[in-house]
Order: C-alpha cells, then sequence, then structure tokens
C-alpha cells in the first residue's frame, strides 16, 4: 500500500508540473516594456506577426514572430535571448550591441559571411554566420562574455 501511495504522489508530481508547460500566443502590448523598446530601436521597419509566450515550469520566455523573416526571443524579464534571422544578415543595430571582438574575428576571418543567428548564452554568445557562394553552409561560433572565441560549435 506504501509502494503505490508512493508511485500516486510521483505520477500526481509529474502530471502537476507537465501541465505548468503551456504556449499561449499573446498580444504584442504584453510583452515585457524592454521587449518592446527593443523590437522598436532594432526592427521599427518590420511589424509583428504574433508572439507566443512559453511558460515553462516557472520560467516564461517570448518568442516574437516578425514580418521580415526574423524571429527574436525574450526571457521573462524582457532580455533579448536569440535574434534568428533565417539566412539574413542581423541587422548593424543589434551587432552593436556584441562584445567588439566578435565582429572583428567574423569580418577577418569570414569576410564576406554575415552573422544571421545571434544567441546569448551563460557563458557568452553562439554566433551563426551564413553561407557565401561556394561555401558548404552555416557556421556556428562560441564566444566568451567578452567576445573571445573559442570554439567551434556543431
Amino acid at each position: 500500500m506504501k509502494k503505490l501511495m508512493t508511485i500516486a504522489a510521483l505520477f500526481a508530481t509529474t502530471a502537476s508540473f507537465a501541465a505548468c508547460d503551456r504556449e499561449d500566443v499573446i498580444s504584442e502590448s504584453r510583452l515585457p516594456n524592454e521587449s518592446r523598446t527593443f523590437l522598436r530601436t532594432h526592427f521599427g521597419d518590420s511589424s509583428v506577426i504574433s508572439v507566443v509566450r512559453e511558460i515553462d515550469g516557472f520560467e516564461k520566455d517570448y518568442s516574437v514572430y516578425l514580418q521580415n523573416g526574423f524571429e527574436v526571443n525574450f526571457r521573462g524579464s524582457g532580455a533579448w535571448d536569440e535574434v534568428e534571422g533565417h539566412r539574413q544578415a542581423v541587422p548593424a543595430s543589434v551587432l552593436g550591441l556584441l562584445p567588439a571582438g566578435i565582429e572583428s574575428y567574423v569580418a577577418e576571418n569570414y569576410p564576406g559571411r554575415p552573422i544571421v543567428n545571434i544567441n546569448r548564452e551563460r557563458w557568452g554568445y553562439e554566433i551563426e554566420i551564413g553561407p557565401i557562394e561556394g561555401s558548404r553552409g552555416d557556421l556556428e561560433l562560441d564566444f566568451t562574455e567578452a567576445g573571445q572565441f573559442f570554439r567551434y560549435d556543431d
């Protein structure tokens, strides 16, 4: 009986955590102020198609899909987390938010290849550079918070 109660309690706990995971489509006005300011500053010429709020346990994230094909992800606080260009170059104004070493490393080592994705991680930045004619495809590079290259990412 004790074993059955333990299994039932574990099942109930697991089910309650699974129930916390959900996605909702929300209006742009429900984004945190910091997120709305980021969008106006860096993507003001493109309208928002949709905003998806994801609640995963105790964390909340937002994915914003823009008319120009970009996807911008924000943390629950409103801070940007990822800018995905889907093979389009990330705007220069967003690149200006990166440590200087990242842009100069990419320009020096991969001339003509645009940065098409920026993902902020706890340890630094994951950067994806797009292909150029004759290349094999996109390439992911990892940089520290200070902008120092430290590895290729598969």
